[in-house]
């Protein structure tokens, strides 16, 4: 379902279907690539400091002021848009689906897994892509193999060892 479709989660959606209906999904779309591709927090897209440095821009902006849950909404939209073609990509593989983990702590503290897939597509070529990031209980293997196993459900895959625990 694109981003459109779903139901106005801000002032900011309504504005844009309403302003700029042609330019909406692509403003959404460049706005979520900087989050993600510049590891900005759903927090520091909606502080007070970013909204003072928008308003700048005149009486006109204040309808462009985000809040944290707007971003959090518009980013598992997206999440559950894509997932189908990662779906399909992992299903068309011409190999077999490695997966490589990497855990850590965030800035605030809380322990993450991150699930990465590495493949060759039907087109033969070398795909990696982030399956998922996922809160982490601790660093131990079944802790990691308990976050883990959700995830190949998840993507419909299939093993070739015995299932975990």
């Amino acid at each position: 379902m694109p981003l459109g479709a779903i139901a106005p989660t801000s002032q900011l959606d309504s504005y844009l279907e309403e302003v700029h209906p042609l330019a909406a999904e692509r403003w959404r779309i460049d706005f979520l690539n900087w989050i993600t591709h510049d590891d900005i927090s759903f927090a520091q897209a909606a502080s007070e400091r970013f909204h003072k440095a928008i308003l700048g821009g005149g009486p006109h902006v204040m309808k462009l002021l985000l809040h944290k849950n707007t971003v959090r909404a518009w980013v598992k939209a997206t999440y559950h848009e894509r997932i189908t073609d990662v779906k399909k990509s992992l299903a068309g593989a011409r190999s077999k689906i490695n997966l490589s983990f990497d855990a850590w702590s965030s800035p605030n503290h809380l322990s993450l897994l991150g699930v990465v897939g590495h493949f060759i597509d039907s087109e033969r070529k070398l795909k990696m892509a982030l399956l998922a990031l996922r809160p982490l209980d601790g660093h131990h293997g079944h802790e990691i193999a308990d976050t883990v196993q959700p995830v190949i459900r998840t993507f419909e895959m299939r093993t070739s060892l015995a299932p975990f625990r």
